[in-house]
């Protein structure tokens, strides 16, 4: 059995959320409504415990080695070279033999230590200091050992293909542009994870008050029966209206057993992903203000459309990328350095000091790649994927505008209904206070006032329900247009 395993991250994340805050949209800093500051104000622990939230945090760290990564590429690379080599030859010149027919033997040793910066404008600065000890037994030969010693500069510029800084670092700008799709798809789960426990806390909160409306109802039809009883024993009631009481007070318990297995349910599920002490409580009614408009509200400021643009922003690079491949290959070289020869390791590098001798050098080397070559087929693939990316994100903006103005139209609704359900519930009221003043008259049976009594204790219920539609209303449509605000989660400790 494997022990469980505790994965702790430190701060970094928190002071990465800190960096990235001005990135983020004014809606995801702002207060949230009166209604949400309970569950708001407790629930950064709770959100912290998600498991796909401490998955996309860990991403995050993941993004940022990423971009040292790639610059990694334009780091100073440093080289050491050490070879020999032995060759034997019997040569025709009579000179190099020295008048005597004898193989010419030569034992070569080369050092070389470099350095060099590649530069992401497609230039390579390369500095070399070598050494090479050079023996044979040619008769012609000044030293039968010498030592030649060289520090040379060359430089490299790429004309046409790798010659631009931006295409050469694609892949960091690609980097970079992950870790705030990276931060985009944290608040994303935060967001989603929020939304869902507050939806559940809402059901919650729903459960109890609909609970605690059938237990008062309970309590008024539990004096009732009590009433109608007493009234019994001095013969101002009829044993109709007891057993009435008597049937009503059971479908009232029925109702408050219903009633209370929904809230345990809702509790129960609230739980799951609450992993606390104590549910927060509802303490306000009150919705926000209903939106006179969201046309104000562009897709490109949400998280949906900046993931839209970024997707554009990496098939454009990578279409840079192409067509920086299908170019032809002009390098530019030029070399400096200076050099010398002796007869010891020392003495050739003190001659080197005094520049008697030295070697330049320059060219150019030009390439093309003959008929089709993969990267220009590349090329017609970006363009097309291009295409798709630009259509891909206007469906994704159609359907996003078309969404919002359906959430808006829900929370609408739902305000419209709470004003709707209030007047039936009224009106009800009044028609069950008539009823109860003719029953007293003896005008109206115990039938017709218990059955005002239901149709009461539903328009109460309906009120109850539709009150708390407007929070859901209002919750789904800030979470759709990136307007619900998120408890700052600064680190993660999860347990599998």
């Amino acid at each position: 059995m494997h022990a469980p395993l505790t994965i702790t991250l430190s701060t970094t994340l928190s002071c990465l959320l800190v960096l990235l805050a001005p990135l983020l949209p004014a809606s995801e800093q702002a207060e949230p409504p009166a209604w949400l500051q309970p569950l708001f104000q407790a629930a950064a622990e709770p959100l912290r415990q998600r498991p796909e939230v401490a998955a996309e945090q860990l991403e995050g760290q993941r993004a940022q080695l990423a971009i040292a990564q790639e610059e990694s590429a334009w780091n100073p690379r440093f080289h050491a070279d050490a070879s020999g080599a032995l060759s034997e030859d019997r040569p025709n010149n009579s000179t190099e033999l020295g008048g005597s027919n004898r193989v010419i033997r030569s034992d070569d040793v080369r050092l070389e230590l470099g350095i060099s910066q590649p530069l992401s404008s497609g230039t390579t600065i390369n500095l070399q200091a070598i050494s090479a000890r050079e023996t044979n037994n040619r008769a012609n030969a000044v030293l039968r050992e010498s030592w030649v010693s060289r520090i040379r500069l060359n430089l490299t510029q790429e004309l046409l293909r790798g010659g631009s800084a931006s295409i050469n670092r694609a892949a960091v700008s690609q980097a970079r542009s992950d870790l705030l799709a990276v931060e985009d798809a944290l608040q994303a789960a935060i967001a989603d994870a929020f939304r869902g426990l507050s939806e559940d806390w809402l059901e919650h909160a729903r459960a109890q008050h609909r609970l605690a409306h059938a237990q008062e109802q309970l309590a008024h039809a539990q004096s009732g029966l009590e009433l109608a009883r007493a009234r019994l024993e001095v013969g101002l009631s009829s044993r109709l209206e007891v057993l009435s009481r008597e049937r009503d007070l059971v479908e009232q318990e029925a109702s408050v057993a219903r009633l209370q297995r929904a809230q345990d349910a809702a509790a129960n599920r609230f739980q799951r992903h609450w992993q606390g002490d104590e549910i927060p409580p509802l303490e306000s009614f009150s919705a926000s203000p209903l939106p006179k408009t969201s046309n104000g509200i562009g897709f490109a400021d949400t998280r949906s459309g900046r993931d839209s643009e970024r997707a554009q922003e990496r098939i454009q690079r990578s279409l840079e990328q192409a067509l920086d491949r299908g170019r032809d290959s002009l390098t530019a070289r030029a070399g400096v350095g200076l050099f010398a020869r002796e007869d010891g390791f020392d003495s050739s590098w003190d001659r080197l000091s005094e520049r008697e001798t030295f070697e330049l050098s320059a060219g150019l080397r030009y390439e093309r790649i003959l008929g089709s070559s993969r990267d220009r087929l590349e090329q017609e693939r970006a363009r097309l994927a291009q295409r798709q990316a630009r259509l891909q994100a206007m469906r994704q903006e159609r359907d996003w505008l078309l969404e919002r103005d359906e959430r808006e139209r829900a929370w609408f609704d739902a305000e419209s209904e709470v004003h709707e359900r209030q007047r039936i519930r009224d009106a009800v009221s009044e028609e069950r206070d008539l009823i109860q003043g003719e029953f007293a008259e003896g005008s109206a049976g115990i039938r017709d006032l218990l059955e005002a009594d239901q149709r009461l204790r539903s328009a109460e219920q309906a009120v109850i329900t539709a009150r708390f539609n407007v929070l859901i209303a209002e919750l789904r449509w800030r979470a759709h247009v990136d307007a619900l605000p998120l408890p700052l989660v600064e680190g993660t400790h999860v347990q599998p």
